[in-house]
């Protein structure tokens, strides 16, 4: 889905990324350098219980 830039951010995740100095470009680096022994777990966020998202060490 990224190679085919099927990806969206929050500008909450924008933000952060400027503070470490990462641009989108480098958000996107990041992610797709990722393996499975970086992942952690799965879990609901807090607003909605029906969301899930991955959480990566």
């Amino acid at each position: 889905m990224v190679e085919r830039g099927h990806v969206r951010t929050t500008a909450s995740a924008l933000a952060g990324a400027a503070a470490l100095g990462l641009d989108f470009r480098g958000m996107i680096n990041v992610v797709t350098a990722l393996t499975p022994q970086d992942f952690h777990k799965s879990m609901t966020t807090h607003a909605d219980q029906r969301i899930w998202q991955d959480v990566y060490r």
